[in-house]
């Protein structure tokens, strides 16, 4: 009977305090004063409200004449400071911590602090605030090992890589859980633009980010540069191989050179600069099963890349990995109907056997692709 009692009251504080309706809000609490930190079907307070939706006179007035606690958690462990930083909310975090005394580094069931929260949304007043006067730990990690320098790079703003970094004493070299560092998460972005002033430039040149660092995968940042299928993230793929001196003949853990890379997205723009400018390999066969880009590519089904390797890059149709499968296999093994047909009408022999005795359309035929199968039996 109480609950059910409690109901309406309490709806009412919790739309009060999202609304910012200090007057209501006084009312009920002069009322219900017990109310002041009961919580929504969702786990939401009414402070919870009031910060996220950016109401600072009902923030006051529930923390100092309403008693409401700072600390309180939602669904997600977020505290009223949390749920402001995560909207960007400056001056009721500058409120919450300065005279609410909020503590500034708690930490969601992410582990996300208020520092990450706005380093993730691109709020660089705040970022600048809690850095430079709530002296926020730009160390702090994630479940996932992400410091907020993580989230800068990716959104690319420099301005608040500067605070991060210059200001701060942020770790430029910081590795998250898969070995990427801030420059890695960057260059997977695509925040870049033709001037050349992206967050990777300015890693490399003003933050002194080592650009030959690998992933526990082994792959660079230009390898993470070439994975991004975004157009613009050639402009990264060029600044890192003309500017930051980026090894081009790099391979990681899977033996994939930064242009295997480019060929597996189907990222053309990249692919096209590369092979343009001369630094890509398309006939070297990587380390660990001798693929080529041109393997990659008719895996992967990325028609125009494969044409380009072909055309531009003078690729071999017909070339052999470890296990004698050409590209057709390949394509073949995959389902990769339209590079089939590509490759077979620019000479690819569809005879060629692999070390098992394997042609493409036994691989076809093996893996359950029909219209493959149906495509290479019907080719005289």
């Amino acid at each position: 009977m109480n609950f059910i009692m409690n109901l309406k009251p309490r709806s009412e504080l919790l739309v009060a305090s999202e609304k910012g309706e200090v007057d209501k809000i006084a009312e009920i609490l002069q009322r219900r004063p017990d109310l002041v930190n009961e919580k929504s079907l969702h786990e939401n307070a009414s402070l919870h409200n009031a910060a996220a939706n950016g109401r600072l006179n009902a923030v006051q007035y529930l923390v100092e004449q309403g008693k409401a606690d700072v600390e309180i958690l939602d669904a997600k462990g977020k505290t009223p400071l949390l749920r402001a930083a995560n909207n960007g909310h400056t001056k009721v975090v500058q409120w919450l911590i300065d005279h609410g005394k909020a503590n500034n580094e708690a930490a969601d069931v992410e582990k996300w602090t208020a520092l990450h929260f706005a380093c993730a949304k691109g709020y660089s007043d705040l970022v600048e605030w809690l850095v430079m006067h709530a002296n926020s730990s730009l160390q702090a990690e994630t479940k996932l090992q992400e410091t907020p320098l993580h989230f800068a790079a990716e959104n690319g703003i420099v301005s608040v890589l500067e605070v991060l970094v210059l200001d701060g004493d942020a770790d430029i070299n910081a590795e998250n859980w898969k070995g990427e560092t801030p420059l890695h998460v960057a260059a997977a972005s695509g925040q870049a633009n033709t001037a050349g002033a992206s967050a990777v430039g300015w890693m490399i040149k003003q933050g002194k980010a080592d650009v030959e660092a690998t992933t526990h995968a082994g792959d660079t940042v230009l390898h993470a540069a070439c994975g991004n299928p975004l157009p613009q993230s050639v402009v990264i793929v060029k600044w890192l191989v003309t500017e930051g001196k980026a090894d081009v003949k790099a391979v990681n853990r899977h033996g994939y050179l930064p242009i295997h890379m480019a060929c597996s997205g189907g990222h053309k723009n990249s692919v096209e600069w590369l092979i343009f400018n001369e630094h890509a390999f398309v006939n070297m066969l990587t380390k660990n099963n001798g693929s080529s880009p041109l393997h990659v590519a008719s895996a992967c089904g990325n028609k125009g890349t494969v044409s380009y390797l072909v055309h531009q890059g003078r690729a071999e149709v017909n070339m052999q990995d470890e296990q004698g499968e050409t590209p057709l296999h390949a394509a073949s093994r995959n389902g990769r109907l339209e590079v089939v047909q590509w490759l077979v009408k620019h000479g690819a022999d569809q005879h060629t056997q692999t070390i098992d005795m394997y042609t493409a359309c036994d691989l076809a035929t093996q893996k359950g692709h029909k219209a493959v199968e149906e495509c290479l039996k019907g080719i005289h």
